[in-house]
């Protein structure tokens, strides 16, 4: 269990070694100012059940690896900068209760996240998600977008 949040502030990029802690079950690093990418490797820690990386300054996608966390139940990755779209692998995290997405810069949502919806707490407002939408959402459902 490894948790940094709201009164720390450690800055910089995630050190890859943490993508070795293999029996990690908790990663809460939120508001603490990390910047650069989400390492690509990040699907090592295929035993987390609780990934935070919100509130802080992330670039780039989310990592197609963010598919192999299977065990998943939450993610929430919210208030960041992070763009694109969101990787088909999504989909493949059927034990997500909470996913929190919002506040980035992402643009689409596959239709693979159909496969998670039910009973899932999904939040995707203000993003740029401007086009077709995945058959089981709906507008409303994904809230207010930056779409100018």
């Amino acid at each position: 269990f490894i948790s940094f949040t709201n009164n720390l502030t450690l800055g910089g990029a995630i050190p890859n070694e943490i993508c070795s802690l293999i029996n990690l079950t908790d990663l809460l690093l939120s508001n603490i100012q990390l910047s650069g990418e989400i390492p690509t490797d990040i699907g090592n820690l295929t035993n987390l059940t609780s990934l935070s990386l919100s509130q802080n300054e992330l670039i780039g996608e989310i990592p197609t690896d963010i598919g192999n966390l299977i065990k998943l139940n939450y993610l929430n990755l919210g208030g960041n900068q992070l763009a694109g779209k969101i990787p088909a692998e999504i989909g493949t995290l059927i034990n997500l209760t909470v996913l929190g997405l919002m506040n980035n810069h992402l643009t689409e949502i596959p239709e693979s996240f159909c496969e998670i919806k039910t009973g899932l707490n999904f939040y995707f407002s203000h993003n740029k998600i401007c086009g077709e939408l995945p058959s089981c959402l709906t507008a409303e459902e994904i809230g207010e977008q930056d779409c100018d």
